[in-house]
Parts: structure tokens; sequence; C-alpha cells
């Protein structure tokens, strides 16, 4: 186990230093400084909440703009960030 999480630590600090060396720390200031203001991640999730949904967990999907929300009574909802608004509902 131990292996596999130095390896994971190598390849996460190799992939940082090629990322690093792409963007220069000052060009990344300039686009952090350039972009728009976040858009309220938080609020759009609970305007999302539909009617009385009591979320009981959420989990970003990796590489993707949805987040995943689950509620007390078994439903599911995908909500997209980029669109702002839920996707998919189930039962």
């Amino acid at each position: 186990m131990a292996d596999i999480l130095a390896q994971i630590c190598d390849d996460k600090q190799a992939e940082v230093a090629a990322r690093k060396a792409r963007q220069p720390r000052a060009a990344l200031a300039d686009a952090i400084a350039a972009a728009p203001p976040p858009r309220g991640f938080a609020a759009a999730l609970r305007a999302a909440a539909t009617g009385d949904l009591k979320v009981s967990s959420c989990l970003q999907l990796f590489g993707l703009d949805l987040v995943a929300l689950g509620s007390w009574d078994s439903r599911l909802l995908l909500y997209s960030v980029g669109r702002g608004k839920v996707v998919e509902s189930r039962q």
C-alpha cells in the first residue's frame, strides 16, 4: 500500500512541476485577476434543492461539471454547475 501511495505522490509532483513549467506563476496570477467572480456555488446548490429536499450527501463528480446530491428520502439529483440547474433526478 505504501508503494502505491508513494507512486501517486511522485506522479502528482511530476504533474504539478509540468504545469508550473507550462504556465509561470505571474501568468497564473494575471489569469486569476482577469477571471470573472465566483458564481456562488453553495447558493446554486441550495437553489437546486427544490421543494422539501433535505440533502444527506453531496459529491462533485471528478472531471465533470456535475454534483451528485443525495437526500434522506433516497432521491438523487445530478446538478450541472455549468448549466446552473438540475439535469437529472431519480427516486
